[in-house]
Formats: C-alpha cells, structure tokens, sequence
C-alpha cells in the first residue's frame, strides 16, 4: 500500500465542513490502496468545533500534532473576550460601528499577517514534515487549505524532500471572497499574489472544489495540472437517520451567514407570506449569524418565526437537512462567486428535500442542482417568492415524496466516490 502524508490545520475536534472533507479521504483511501498519514496543529484555534468527529479517525492511522503561535489570542485581549472563547468566521469582516480595537485588529491581520494569521506555524510544520518523510517514507504530499501558509511550509518539505506534492484547494487564495469584502492595501495584495504563484508552480497537481476555483488557479500558472474533487456527502450518515415532519413548512439553513450572504430577498419574500396569512410557517438557523443579517431579521419582525440552534454536531445538522421542506443556500455575493460551492451544498442534495439558492444562476452550485435535479439557484437581484411559495403549495399538497435510495446522479457526488477519484489520480502521480 502507498503512503500520503496528508497535512492538513482542519482536524477534529474542528468542526465545519473543511475538516469533512480532509477526514472522508482519510476513512476512505485504504480501500482504494494508499495509507494516509496526518500532519496537524496541537493546539487549533477554531472558529467551531464538533467532538463527535473524533470518533470517525480510522484507529489504524499514525496522526502528528506540532504547536503553532496563534494570534487570536492577542485579539481576545484587544477586545476584551474571554480566553478560549470562540471567533466567529464573521469576525474580522466589516460591520456597522465597529470598535477602534476590532477595526486595527482587522487591519493588522489583512495587512501583516501573509498569507493568513497561522503564519506562526510555518517553522515548526517544516520540521516536523520532515522528520515525517525520513520515519514513514510516503510517496506523495497532500496539503489541504486554507490556511494558505501551509502551503508555503509544505512547499519547503517538497522542495528537501523532493517529493511528489498535490496541493488541495479548498478556497481560492487571493480570490477567496474574504478579500473582495475587507480590502487589502496594495503591498499585502501584491506579497500574497507572489506566494500564490510560487506554490502555483512548484506544486506538481492541484486539487479543488470546483471547476470555476481550478480556472481561477490555472489563469495564474496556465501550466498546473490539476483536477476537480467536489466536498460531497458521507451516503453513511443519511442511510442511518430516519426523518420525522413537522407541522409548519420548515426552511433550514446550515452554515454561518456572513455580511456578503444577507438573504434578505428571501427575508421580504417570507415576510410579504406571512402577511399573506400563510403564518405556518418555520426558518431554522444552524450558525453564527453576521450583527447586519440579525438587525434585519430584528426590523422586520421576523424572530417569532425564527429558531437560532446555533453551532450543532454534525449528525444533528444532517437530521434538521432531512425534516426540513425546503434547504436554503447562500452563495457570497460577491466578485468571482461563479465557483463557490459550499460543501453543504452535497448534502442538501442528498437529504431528499428541494433547495432552494441565492447566488450566481450560471456557477457551479447552480450547474450541481440542475444536473440532480434537486433544486434552484436565483440571482440576489431577483425575487425568490414564486419559487417559495411553489415549495409552499406543495407542502401543503403533500405531494412531495423524498427519495429513499439516492438516484445515481446524486450518489456519485458521495465522499466515497469521491475519494475513489482521488485515489485513482493519486495513482497517475505515485
């Protein structure tokens, strides 16, 4: 069997659908013939956690923890949280009226911190890389981000080692959206441009989570070669729960809200229902939601017809998945959002119930619920009330069987297949 050296900072107890991603390929590539190995942070810093992730590492696999220089600790104190309190993803993106402390901590970590703030673990990363590939001897790297300078740390170990190195893009780099909504002064930019391109064309494969992200990587470095491996869905977890109704029509959101994914076209829609008289009606939210979203969620009047679950393990996010009627995605509105896929979008489309999307109607998301045939993408600029109140009727009609088996053109967006795919690409490089 061949050896990978996974390296990874997402690992759980972390929680949030990157962390997903990276452990699907660890409990899948054996049976596809490679070994996983793992690099990770001793001490992550997480915006989210879920302890029940811990029970799905494979027993049989050697996991190597190395500590790492956090800032946000430094922030904590700034702004006077507790220590050890969680930041949420929404934190440093702009707000109404933020603080002088939280306005100069955003400056300092856009400005300072290249690529990103775990730039404290970059020296501890190639040495333990190191002593890895002299104790295990894998025949390939696989580095999954962001963080970004990780990269930067594992483009180092390939270049002692001379190894064969995939780098896995989760996000853009300086594409990422982030960047469109804070802003960067110019030399940060122009310094985080310059490591993207180095990692570009030292890496000897890409990996990514869309189409449209692996344009936006080989428009720097035309020469990458490179291949899509969507997040997926674990088909595992959906075979193990059973779904129960409830008796309002149920919209679900899993995932944070941040300022460049305010809903409010599908806020006014739901309201102008309500008005209406079709007052059954129930929006859950699993995630942090940004200061903005929930102001205008408070104007207008919307809270008795919210529930705010706030962070869930994961098993209970698929649960809510299945007993909703209708699952809302949110793709950031924002400059290049063409191949944002979020990795709940699998699951959405897994769980048997329509979803219905806010964001670009000719990217990628939308491309995956036209082909499965499992809902709709709608412009923010539109008005979503027709579509809603179709799902509406319908639930009213109760007409609406979910799948029991997933039809194949679901099925092969599994993590399993997934990985299959990996691991076959794998094989090419090895």
């Amino acid at each position: 069997m061949h050896k990978v050296l996974i390296v990874t900072y997402y690992w759980p107890p972390a929680g949030g659908p990157g962390v997903q991603r990276v452990l699907s390929f660890t409990r899948y590539l054996p049976q596809y013939g490679w070994e996983p190995v793992i690099l990770t942070v001793e001490n992550g810093d997480y915006s989210s956690e879920d302890p029940s992730l811990i029970e799905q590492i494979p027993n049989n696999i050697n996991v190597y923890k190395v500590p790492a220089r956090e800032p946000f600790n430094l922030y904590r104190r700034l702004t006077g949280k507790n220590k050890g309190e969680k930041i949420p993803s929404h934190i440093l993106g702009s707000q109404k009226n933020p603080s002088i402390t939280e306005r100069l901590a955003r400056f300092i970590r856009l400005n300072f911190f290249i690529p990103d703030a775990r730039i404290g673990w970059i020296q501890s990363l190639v040495k333990k890389g190191l002593e890895i590939i002299r104790d295990e001897k894998p025949h390939i790297i696989l580095s999954s981000s962001p963080p970004h300078s990780l990269q930067l740390a594992v483009q180092k170990i390939a270049r002692k080692t001379g190894i064969t190195w995939v780098a896995d893009f989760r996000d853009p780099w300086t594409d990422f959206f982030h960047y469109q909504e804070k802003g960067r002064l110019y030399p940060a930019r122009f310094l985080d441009q310059l490591f993207e391109r180095r990692v570009l064309k030292a890496v000897d494969a890409a990996v990514s989570v869309s189409p449209s992200v692996i344009k936006l990587l080989t428009a720097k470095f035309p020469q990458l070669k490179s291949i899509v491996i969507f997040n997926g869905f674990d088909h595992q977890k959906f075979e193990t729960i059973s779904s129960s109704s409830h008796t309002r029509f149920t919209v679900f959101y899993a995932g944070n809200m941040r300022k460049s994914q305010n809903p409010e076209p599908f806020l006014h829609a739901l309201q102008s229902m309500i008005a209406d008289g079709k007052d059954n009606i129930s929006f859950r939210i699993a995630g942090s939601i940004h200061p903005d979203i929930q102001n205008i969620l408070d104007t207008m009047a919307l809270k008795d017809y919210c529930t705010f679950l706030g962070y869930l393990e994961h098993r209970d996010v698929i649960q809510e998945m299945i007993n909703a009627d209708l699952l809302l995605l949110l793709i950031p509105d924002t400059p290049k959002n063409e191949g944002i896929i979020t990795g709940k979008l699998f699951e959405y489309i897994a769980s048997g119930n329509p979803v219905l999307g806010l964001g670009p109607e000719n990217g990628d998301a939308a491309a995956i619920l036209n082909e499965t045939k499992t809902g709709q993408m709608i412009d923010y600029r539109k008005d979503p009330g027709p579509v809603l109140e179709l799902y509406y009727s319908k639930f009213l009609e109760k007409k609406e069987q979910k799948h029991t088996v997933l039809p194949d053109t679901v099925y092969k967006y599994s993590r399993e297949m997934m990985t299959q795919t990996l691991a076959e690409y794998l094989d090419e490089l090895a």
